[in-house]
């Protein structure tokens, strides 16, 4: 009888173990489309954010072995958290996002999701806002995460930051000096700190003048049209050489738009400094770092190409980073 009772024991111990070694199937993972992997996307503060998801999920018949998902859930992170917690309301049933067929040939092989966040009531929080994220999307087969594959998780910073120069002011030059405040402005909605590697990099070029002392822009004048030395500048801060252009009959062709021109003559007339940012910049507002340069009366009238350059050297990861550089022309007198 004892022999019986411990042999019923054991056989209780061992449905016990192999009953919690049981895994319940579950989908196929998705595969991420979009966002792309590491990208740079427009963040808003407020609760203001918006995303676009797009995601492939492969299979169209369900088997016991690896069932169709019937919800999605997506774990959108800071990439220091461990995992993803969720209330209920975040799974979305697999009929309720909008999807398109995915073929093989001419057999349906799968469906490619798309889902735009915030889910309603759900604001994607402003703690996602300017550090590293990472984004991955889970197939369901119940409303648990324990029921769910995800898929890869995908690098995705949601930055809501923008620098962009301003205008450069030659109001406070004086009788000895030219002297340029260069502005610049925070076009996002979170603060920019202010860091030991945040720089405002700024260059004069000396710029050719015409008889009536104001910037020349006359590209196509005899003597700049062939001269290999003469650089134009444009708004956005660039500069190329003029022969680079392609030339068509007595005319170079210029695309964009010039603000001065610079002939070179091995650097003895550029002024260039790198001056610290020197201030935390809030949503909407401007800050300014000055230059000066020593021009006397005798030197006078002088040009300059006034050329600046914020976040030269991409400390803050800003959701456009095309609009970094700006120049302008101006003649002190």
């Amino acid at each position: 009888m004892k022999f019986l009772f411990a042999f019923l024991a054991l056989a209780s111990l061992v449905s016990s173990a192999t009953f919690a070694q049981i895994v319940l199937p579950k989908p196929a993972a998705p595969v991420v489309v979009s966002p792309a992997v590491g990208a740079t996307l427009l963040g808003s503060a407020m609760g203001a954010t918006s995303l676009q998801l797009q995601w492939n999920q492969w299979g169209v018949i369900s088997s016991p072995q690896q069932p169709l998902p019937t919800f999605f859930v997506v774990c959108l992170k800071p990439a220091s958290q461990a995992n993803c917690t969720f209330v209920a309301s975040e799974f979305q049933p697999v009929g309720s996002v909008p999807s398109t067929r995915l073929y093989n040939g001419l057999t349906l092989a799968g469906y490619q999701y798309t889902l735009a966040l915030p889910l309603a009531g759900a604001p994607i929080s402003d703690a996602l806002l300017d550090v590293d994220l990472t984004l991955s999307v889970g197939a369901c087969r119940g409303g648990g995460a324990s029921a769910c594959s995800f898929s890869a998780p995908r690098a995705l910073f949601l930055s809501a930051r923008d620098l962009k120069p301003g205008n450069v002011s030659d109001g406070r030059s004086n009788a000895t000096d030219a002297v340029y405040e260069h502005e610049f402005e925070n076009l996002g909605t979170t603060a920019i700190p202010d860091t030991p590697l945040m720089k405002v990099k700024v260059i004069e070029w000396e710029a050719l003048l015409n008889s009536s002392s104001q910037c020349r822009l006359d590209y196509n004048a005899a003597d700049l049209i062939d001269n290999p030395n003469a650089i134009l500048f444009m708004s956005d801060g660039s500069g190329r050489w003029i022969v680079d252009f392609p030339k068509k009959g007595k005319k170079r062709e210029v695309t964009g738009t010039v603000v001065g021109i610079h002939l070179w003559n091995g650097g003895f007339n550029i002024v260039s400094d790198v001056l610290p940012f020197g201030m935390t910049l809030m949503p909407g507002r401007t800050g300014s770092v000055t230059e000066s340069i020593p021009v006397s009366a005798m030197q006078r009238p002088r040009g300059y190409i006034n050329v600046t350059w914020v976040d030269d050297t991409n400390v803050v990861r800003e959701f456009d980073e095309t609009n970094n550089s700006r120049a302008e022309c101006n003649v002190v007198r």
